[in-house]
């Protein structure tokens, strides 16, 4: 039966004691490189000020728009409540009862 995924190193003979410190150390400074280019690369756009989380571009017109429409909501709310206790309150002037009417279990 064949593995998918060998564990392991693929060569059955392969000594990890027998490894010569000279090719130990070419690929801890070979691997040294590549993370100090990434990590360097990583540190230059997040210096770029570009990608800050706290201010993203567009982020105080959005934040203005936002407000302006909850506003706007919160006003329309108002308004709609005024109305109401206007009309309720020349109901009861005109002598008119608000009955609501009856729930489904006193019919």
């Amino acid at each position: 039966m064949r593995r998918i995924r060998p564990s392991g190193n693929s060569d059955p003979n392969f000594d990890p004691d027998a490894v010569s410190p000279e090719a130990a150390r070419r690929t801890l400074v070979g691997q040294g490189i590549v993370v100090g280019v990434v990590a360097s690369i990583g540190l230059l756009v997040s210096s770029s000020g570009k990608f800050d989380n706290a201010s993203p571009p567009g982020f105080a017109d959005a934040a203005a728009k936002k407000d302006a429409k909850s506003k706007a909501y919160l006003d329309g709310l108002k308004e709609r409540e005024a109305l109401l206790a206007e009309r309720t309150a020349a109901a009861k002037a005109a002598g008119v009862a608000s009955k609501a009417p009856p729930k489904p279990w006193e019919k």
